[in-house]
């Protein structure tokens, strides 16, 4: 699905005498930085996890949160003041995993898409238009869509591109601007 998607997660199938799982989400984000988060949930025997409507009982993030492991990701080796997952044009695989009693017991590669195929792209350069940006909507333009302008912040450039990508996907005219 798409990055904005929620996913409903579940975990089912473990071991009778297992009392505590821990649920672990990887991602390399456009840097090559690993990211990770983790879950530890209690289990009854014969009943499965649902991370969808569950609360961990500790570890990256707390309350009932669906997507807390994605949004909760920390940079395992980082520069400095890195915070933000910036995920590559074409989206990104997390690897899942569950792990019981120190080992990994299940694991699951999901891929998360920066934007639906059905997006079309134009390069807007000055020469032509008289700016620098980047124009995306959806392929279906018969009808009038409701348009946006995205404006990176103090990093110049056009670093808002996989934002201006998923705002197409789901309907808008977005000219992108660096």
């Amino acid at each position: 699905g798409l990055v904005d998607t929620p996913l409903a997660m579940s975990v089912f199938g473990l071991a009778r005498n297992a009392t505590r799982i821990t649920v672990q989400l990887s991602a390399v984000d456009t840097e090559g930085v690993t990211w990770e988060s983790a879950a530890d949930f209690g289990i009854e025997p014969g009943r499965q996890v649902d991370l969808t409507h569950e609360a961990p009982l500790s570890g990256s993030y707390t309350g009932v949160a669906p997507m807390g492991l994605f949004w909760s990701m920390k940079p395992v080796r980082a520069p400095a003041g890195d915070t933000d997952f910036v995920y590559p044009r074409m989206g990104y695989d997390a690897t899942l995993q569950v792990i019981q009693s120190g080992r990994v017991v299940a694991s699951q590669v999901l891929h998360r898409a920066a934007a639906a195929t059905a997006v079309s792209e134009v390069d807007e350069r000055p020469a032509s238009v008289g700016f620098y940006g980047e124009y995306f909507s959806p392929s279906d333009i018969s009808s009038r869509l409701p348009a946006v302008v995205v404006l990176g912040g103090s990093e110049g450039g056009l670093a808002t591109l996989g934002l201006a990508q998923l705002l197409a996907s789901h309907g808008l005219a977005v000219l992108d601007l660096a």
